[in-house]
């Protein structure tokens, strides 16, 4: 049977698609994946205030140095009595290295904070910290007690989010409280003095 050259092209005809609306491209949004910063969150302690004592302290264990690039507190200071001092702390050997942080950006707090003695360390400056460090809080006067809520502390270190929801920072790591009654050393101590990971953390 012959086959004209009319009935080859019909069946060779191609309808056009029709344009898929289940999906707008130009309604979908994103971002770039970029890393984020790791922090730690410094908890909330309360104790009996006594004016240069260290009243209680947190150790943690990061993996690498770091430096810290802000604090972000949660928590408004409203009385004035109530404060400490904080500081973080690793050694490095036998060379203990403390530095004071500003845990609150209300500008009358730190102006005490500042100007108040007791405490004699440097307020930090954008100085490496070692892996194992702790944070103390060091009492500023010498009666009630001390009070202070939570803040965190974002470092410099850096990771890759696990999810779209982590575009700020994240808290990858948590600490050990160790308040006064576990800090205290009896007076005489008996000989030879061993110290424990409570007096220096651990070394780095």
């Amino acid at each position: 049977m012959a086959t004209s050259f009319e009935d080859i092209t019909r069946r060779l005809d191609l309808n056009p698609a029709t344009r898929d609306t289940t999906y707008d491209k130009a309604r979908a949004f994103g971002r770039a994946i970029k890393k984020i910063n790791v922090g730690f969150t410094v908890p909330a302690t309360t104790a009996t205030n006594l004016g240069g004592c260290l009243l209680a302290q947190v150790n943690y264990t990061m993996t690498n140095p770091f430096k810290i690039l802000r604090v972000v507190p949660k928590w408004t200071i409203t009385n004035l009595t109530t404060l400490a001092w904080v500081a973080i702390r690793y050694r490095v050997a036998g060379v203990v290295y403390r530095y004071k942080i500003p845990y609150t950006l209300q500008s009358s707090v730190l102006g005490l904070l500042r100007a108040a003695s007791g405490l004699q360390c440097e307020w930090y400056n954008g100085e490496v910290i070692q892996p194992n460090f702790c944070v103390e809080y060091w009492g500023l006067l010498a009666f009630g007690a001390f009070s202070l809520g939570e803040f965190d502390i974002v470092t410099s270190r850096l990771r890759l989010p696990t999810s779209p929801d982590e575009e700020n920072y994240s808290i990858d790591i948590a600490g050990t409280v160790l308040t006064r009654a576990n800090l205290e050393q009896p007076m005489p101590e008996t000989m030879p003095v061993v110290y424990g990971a409570a007096s220096q953390w651990l070394t780095n």
